[in-house]
């Protein structure tokens, strides 16, 4: 029987080079053991900057598994984290813990530290059961997207624009809202967790969002010609799939069919998480992109 296994991987250096190398390369080597092996990562910032890395696996494959990230590790660089460093990383993770509502209970990790724990899934923002399975699944098809994305040359220049085609995908389902309300939406939930209105945002972020505007707007004019070919057309495909599914079996849920919009912000969320996207640049997309719909349906003032 598989079960899920959980580890996370501290480092300080640059992550998303971990990422496409380190993290790329434990999966190819857990994946000579099971070819279908079922996957997904975050990153995470308690006790330092890390990866969770999830695989779900046979308990005999767990072992090999975890003798992989550990000699996967001996080739990471040593990356010392002075007195002072992990002071300041404590007074950051003070005010995020704060933010998240969460104890501050964590102790800073030294670079390179590996730390197995439970795989606790987030039941109030995933769903149970069949519900779940699917988000798991989605959680997968995005981090093999992802580590994709990340390790393309081009990935800094262009990841607002991978965040653009997921923000899109991700709503594609949702009809209870128009695209602007979502995107105000969105926005509206990041400055509430900054604890900055959004309006604030609006008003610093104005002259950035006039300067972009046009450019978004003639990407989105393209973007489905865009996604035709390649993986991030495929993975639209199979995401799609897969939501409506989930989509389906959330309508026979009354409790589910009122989270299900909540479900898919939460998706968006650590699709974003997985690219490096902070929630401040979230807040910026959002009303880039909020913007940009309202000159498309000739709403702008």
């Amino acid at each position: 029987m598989k079960e899920w296994y959980q580890w996370n991987i501290y480092y300080y250096g640059d992550m998303n080079r971990f990422i496409s190398k380190y993290v790329k390369d434990i999966i190819e080597r857990s994946m000579e053991l099971e070819k279908k092996i079922e996957w997904f990562f975050i990153r995470y910032w308690a006790g330092g900057p890390h990866i969770r890395l999830r695989i779900k696996c046979t308990s005999e494959n767990f072992s090999c598994i975890d003798k992989i990230i550990y000699k996967e590790m001996e080739n990471v660089e040593d990356i010392f984290i002075s007195k002072s460093d992990k002071e300041q990383i404590v007074r950051q993770q003070s005010i995020l813990a704060k933010r998240e509502n969460i104890e501050e209970n964590f102790n800073v990790q030294d670079n390179k530290s590996i730390i197995r724990v439970s795989y606790e899934p987030e039941y109030e923002k995933y769903g149970r059961g069949e519900i779940l399975k699917i988000s798991e699944e989605i959680f997968g098809l995005s981090s093999i997207l992802c580590l994709k994305l990340v390790e393309k040359n081009t990935f800094t220049e262009k990841k607002y624009v991978y965040s653009i085609l997921g923000f899109l995908t991700y709503i594609k389902l949702s009809n209870t809202f128009t695209a602007i309300e979502l995107f105000e939406q969105y926005a509206i939930i990041w400055s509430e967790y900054m604890k900055i209105s959004v309006e604030k945002f609006e008003e610093n972020l104005k002259t950035k969002i006039d300067k972009e505007v046009a450019g978004i707007i003639s990407f989105l004019n393209e973007h489905e010609k865009i996604k035709k070919n390649g993986e991030i057309g495929k993975w639209e495909k199979d995401t799609l799939d897969k939501l409506y599914i989930q989509k389906k079996l959330v309508g026979n849920s009354q409790y589910y069919k009122e989270k299900f919009l909540v479900i898919l912000f939460n998706y968006i969320h650590v699709h974003n998480n997985r690219l490096g996207i902070k929630p401040v640049e979230e807040i910026y997309i959002s009303l880039l992109l909020k913007e940009a719909y309202k000159i498309l349906e000739g709403k702008s003032i």
